[in-house]
């Protein structure tokens, strides 16, 4: 997969073995830096390989991978159906780290 690509559930559902090129870390300010992971998919780290549902949950992508893989098709977040999947780019965090700041205050 590439940074900055969409892809619908379907698309997603049927990617087989996959590479992300680059390995980007959302931070969630809420943990300490190096607490990076991708186990538990509800903001108890830092999140590795981030992607964004279009409910607006941001997720390690191999969680979300577990988490549709089991048979669901809804945001774990937001309950809304997930019908595309966002690898999210360097900028797209770096704003969103930014709105969470903001949101904290």
């Amino acid at each position: 997969m590439r940074i900055g690509q969409t892809l619908t559930l379907a698309e997603f559902q049927q990617l087989g073995k996959y590479h992300i090129e680059t390995k980007l870390i959302y931070d969630n300010y809420l943990m300490e830096a190096d607490d990076v992971g991708c186990l538990s998919g509800i903001g108890l780290e830092n999140v590795e390989y981030p992607v964004r549902t279009n409910g607006g949950g941001i997720f390690c992508v191999m969680f979300l991978e577990g988490w549709i893989n089991q048979g669901n098709t809804t945001d774990p977040f937001t309950r809304a159906e997930i019908e595309s999947i966002h690898v999210m780019t360097g900028e797209e965090i770096m704003q969103q780290e930014q709105a969470d700041i903001q949101n904290q205050r």
